[in-house]
């Protein structure tokens, strides 16, 4: 007897080198994705303004790097400076150095987009908190009165006009791009189960017209935790994020989607050579430490010439 609905994942039209640079932005379950693609050793780059949940604070963050905008929206938490449009991840202790931070962050983020082979957008949320003084909506309220701001669920609309523009802005920048659309599987309980609901479905429909318009891929990321294993048992406690054996599911989904065989092959070996060189020696200094760390030294070497690669963070 089968327990599980049989899904089937769409050929990938592309399929990642190993040596591909891979972009990563958008709501938590792009950080774990990128985790994963950085264990198995690939290049990637991931959120560089932290985590961020909405369509329109992910688009916004993009624009400002592609064009190259000066502009900041600061704002003061007790002696710390954030910006509206980063996570709190991003900080500084004076306005200059947090503005220095953030024009940083977006010239990089140019950068890599500029040679980046993939890009993967993972939607969290369709509900934005739009900041009343200017109706700008924000990546995080960073401890603000709530008063500050109004909680709208956008329209799918507003989310297609915006993502057309970036992706026509990112297309005529790199024309090489290959970009990817993922819906987070994590509920956002708070909003209300009906109200978590709406905003995903907003999401898939948004993404849904945004994919007849232009040549872009979806992986199914929502629909393999809620709709194939679709069950708490592959939820953490708060039964909100999926716990890291739906995670590591949806990886080798990912891998078997985009990935040649030789390739998974190749990052599988990676993956075990850095494991294994992130094992802690009881006594370092002893020769059997020793020998141990020179035979994981000729498998370093070994792999990199064999395959002419770099394994990225070893």
């Amino acid at each position: 007897m089968d327990f599980q609905l049989k899904f089937n994942i769409p050929e990938s039209h592309f399929k990642i080198e190993f040596l591909d640079p891979i972009v990563f932005l958008g709501s938590c379950f792009s950080d774990e994705m990128s985790l994963l693609a950085k264990q198995h050793g690939f290049h990637v780059t991931a959120n560089p303004f932290g985590t961020l949940f909405h369509p329109l604070a992910i688009a916004q963050n993009m624009l400002d790097a592609l064009q190259d905008k000066a502009d900041t929206n600061i704002v003061r938490h007790e002696d710390i400076y954030f910006d509206y449009s980063c996570s709190g991840k991003i900080f500084g202790m004076s306005e200059n150095e947090l503005k220095e931070k953030v024009l940083f962050l977006r010239n990089d983020l140019k950068r890599e987009l500029k040679t980046a082979s993939y890009l993967f957008v993972t939607f969290g949320t369709a509900f934005a908190y739009h900041l009343n003084e200017t109706n700008q909506v924000v990546g995080n309220c960073h401890k603000q009165p709530s008063h500050t701001f109004s909680k709208k669920l956008t329209e799918i609309e507003e989310i297609v006009s915006i993502w057309n523009n970036v992706i026509s802005e990112i297309k005529r920048f790199n024309p090489k791009i290959e970009i990817c659309f993922t819906v987070s599987p994590v509920r956002h309980s708070k909003d209300g189960l009906h109200e978590n609901n709406l905003s995903k479905s907003t999401l898939l429909l948004a993404l849904n017209q945004i994919k007849s318009q232009y040549d872009i891929t979806y992986f199914p990321a929502f629909e393999l935790v809620n709709d194939v294993l679709r069950d708490y048992r592959f939820f953490k406690e708060d039964f909100v994020h999926p716990n890291q054996q739906a995670i590591q599911f949806v990886w080798e989904k990912f891998m078997q989607t985009f990935l040649k065989s030789e390739t998974l092959q190749l990052a599988k070996k990676v993956k075990d050579l850095k494991l294994a060189m992130q094992h802690k020696l009881q006594y370092p200094e002893s020769k059997m430490a020793l020998d141990f760390q020179k035979r994981l030294d000729e498998r370093k070497r070994l792999l990199e010439t064999d395959n002419m690669i770099i394994c990225w963070d070893i």
